[in-house]
């Protein structure tokens, strides 16, 4: 593992980290596992940037081999986790880390996360879809190991399939004040996300794909709930924008 300085348009440090273990969940989803460094935090919830080998070859990032991934671990396990899709698109992206093996080289930097967990007294309301659900997962097992300043924790994950990932792991999580939902439509999703008794202005941290947060953004309007009150994982120029496309006004999130 290296750590070193990038340049663009300020300083930036790149960890170098080998693949320790790739899980095949099935169904073309797939969950890799990075050593972590010494340095390395993050919040729970956090995501970082992943870049492919050569992505930083030349004298400008190669932007089509880097995403942005939703770190599935928590800093105490030890390792660096991402989960993706492996057809969601036939990018070179994809393609490239479709065969990469434990042992294999990438690339960690720019961590951040607007999801970490507030503690202020108020409930906690996680709405996921997909392979969003790996987002999800540190928010739980974090509330599942110390619930203060949170009375109640609610998730609401949609798949169409029966099981989705971690499933197991995170109904045999004991806290008695975490309930899981999942449901294998949008139109069940809608229905028990009606079914919410939303008591003590609970915080709602939406975790999907941009069509995922405008149908629930939309739906919580509807319920009289405030864009205030509504978390997502996006920087605030982009959570803005998206927003005023909404036509719900220019909202800050408050970290």
């Amino acid at each position: 593992m290296i750590t070193y300085p990038y340049v663009d348009g300020g300083l930036m440090e790149i960890y170098r980290v080998r693949i320790n273990r790739v899980d095949d969940l099935g169904d073309l989803v797939r969950v890799y596992y990075f050593d972590k460094p010494a340095d390395f935090d993050w919040d729970e919830g956090a995501h970082v940037h992943l870049g492919l080998p050569g992505f930083d070859a030349g004298e400008k990032r190669d932007k089509t081999l880097v995403r942005h991934m939703s770190i599935l671990t928590l800093v105490e396990e030890d390792t660096v986790g991402v989960i993706t899709r492996l057809d969601s698109s036939d990018s070179r992206y994809k393609l490239m880390i479709t065969d990469m093996k434990p042992g294999d080289e990438a690339s960690l930097f720019k961590t951040g996360s607007a999801l970490r967990l507030k503690r202020d007294g108020r409930p906690v309301v996680i709405l996921t879809m997909g392979v969003a659900v790996g987002a999800m997962r540190p928010l739980a097992i974090s509330y599942a190991n110390n619930p203060e300043g949170i009375p109640e924790m609610i998730a609401i994950t949609v798949n169409r399939r029966d099981s989705y990932p971690f499933k197991e792991e995170l109904e045999a999580l004991e806290a008695p004040r975490l309930t899981l939902h999942h449901v294998i439509s949008r139109a069940a999703f809608q229905h028990a996300l009606l079914g919410l008794i939303l008591d003590n202005k609970p915080w709602f941290l939406i975790i999907g794909s941009n069509d995922f947060l405008r149908d629930c953004i939309y739906a919580l309007r509807d319920r009289g709930i405030s864009p205030d009150d509504m978390v997502v994982d996006l920087k605030p120029e982009k959570r803005a924008a998206l927003f005023e496309s909404l036509k719900l006004g220019n909202q800050d999130q408050k970290n």
